[in-house]
C-alpha cells in the first residue's frame, strides 16, 4: 500500500514518497494517525529493506479491500550471505506496465497489481551495500492524480535520459489544451469507450488516446479483454505525445503498450 489518509481528516492524503522524505520525528508524530483510505485499517510505516525493498505502508485489512496484498510477507531471512542493497532516491526510475516471460509460458506483470516481499532465500549483510535506483510505478502516479497530491510528491524522474519533476509531467485529459502539443507527458481521465484504436475519454469530446498502428495488434493481444474489463467509469494513464487535428480535436499517440495502464475502482 503507498497511500494512506490521515484518520483525524480523511481529505489529507499522504503517499509513500512523502512519508520516505520525512524525519524520523516527523514520522513518529503521525504514528498511529494514519489508516487505509478504503477499509479504515490502521496503517503503519515500513522502511525500505535491506533487499532493495521499497518502503510502504502496511496494514491489516478489513474485509477484501482492494488495498490488501495478495501474498503474505515472510520476512524471514535466508542463509546465503549477500551484499546490502541500499535505495538511491535522489531520482527515480518509471515501472512501466511491462510483460515478462518465463520459460515457454508469460507471466504478465501489472503495474497495478502491488505484491508484498516473499520469502528470500538470501541474507543481505555483506558490505559494501550495492545501490539501486528507487522507481514509481504507473499505477502510483495514476492514485496521486487522483488524490490531487502530484504536486505534494516534489520527486525528480528519469525519464528519455532527462530528470525531470513529476508533478510537470502529469496532467488531467480535461485540462489537455494547446501547450501540450507536440510534447510527451502522462494524462490521466475516465474512459468511455473503445473504437478501432480510439479510446475516448469520459466528458472530453475532444480528447482521445490514438493507439499507433505499429502497436494496434499488440494492444488487442494484451489489453482489449481488460480494457472491456475495467472500461465502465473506471480510469487510465497513459504516457504518450499530443497532436492536434484539423477539427481541432487532441489525440494523445500510445506507441508503445507498456506506457499504458488501467484502473479497475
Amino acid at each position: 500500500m503507498d497511500l494512506v489518509v490521515l484518520k483525524i481528516n480523511e481529505s489529507r492524503k499522504y503517499s509513500i514518497f512523502q512519508f520516505m522524505r520525512m524525519t524520523e520525528e516527523e514520522r513518529d508524530n503521525l504514528r498511529g494517525q494514519i489508516k487505509c483510505g478504503k477499509c479504515g485499517a490502521d496503517a503503519l510505516y515500513r522502511k525500505e529493506g535491506r533487499n532493495g525493498r521499497q518502503a510502504c505502508f502496511s496494514a491489516k485489512h478489513i474485509g477484501n479491500c482492494d488495498n490488501g496484498s495478495s501474498k503474505k510477507n515472510d520476512s524471514k531471512e535466508g542463509d546465503k550471505e549477500t551484499n546490502k542493497i541500499e535505495l538511491d532516491t535522489s531520482t527515480f526510475n518509471v515501472r512501466w506496465n511491462y510483460k515478462s516471460t518465463k520459460g515457454k509460458g508469460e507471466n504478465l506483470s501489472e503495474d497495478g497489481e502491488e505484491r508484498e516481499v516473499t520469502k528470500n532465500k538470501k541474507k543481505y549483510t555483506k558490505k559494501p551495500a550495492i545501490s539501486v535506483q528507487a522507481s514509481i510505478s504507473l499505477s502510483q502516479i495514476l492514485n496521486y492524480a487522483e488524490a490531487n497530491i502530484i504536486d505534494e510528491q516534489e520527486i525528480l524522474i528519469n525519464i528519455n535520459n532527462e530528470e525531470i519533476e513529476l508533478s510537470k509531467l502529469v496532467f488531467e485529459f480535461n485540462k489537455l489544451d494547446d501547450s501540450h502539443i507536440n510534447k510527451s507527458s502522462f494524462y490521466w481521465g475516465e474512459m468511455k469507450s473503445l473504437n478501432n484504436n480510439f479510446i475516448n475519454i469520459k466528458n472530453s469530446k475532444k480528447v482521445s488516446i490514438l493507439i499507433d498502428e505499429t502497436v494496434l495488434d499488440k494492444f488487442n493481444d494484451r489489453h482489449r479483454n481488460k480494457f472491456f474489463d475495467v472500461v465502465k467509469s473506471n480510469s487510465v494513464i497513459v504516457f504518450g505525445k499530443v497532436i492536434k487535428t484539423k477539427n481541432a480535436n487532441y489525440f494523445v499517440i500510445l506507441n508503445d503498450t507498456n506506457q499504458i495502464y488501467f484502473k479497475k475502482k
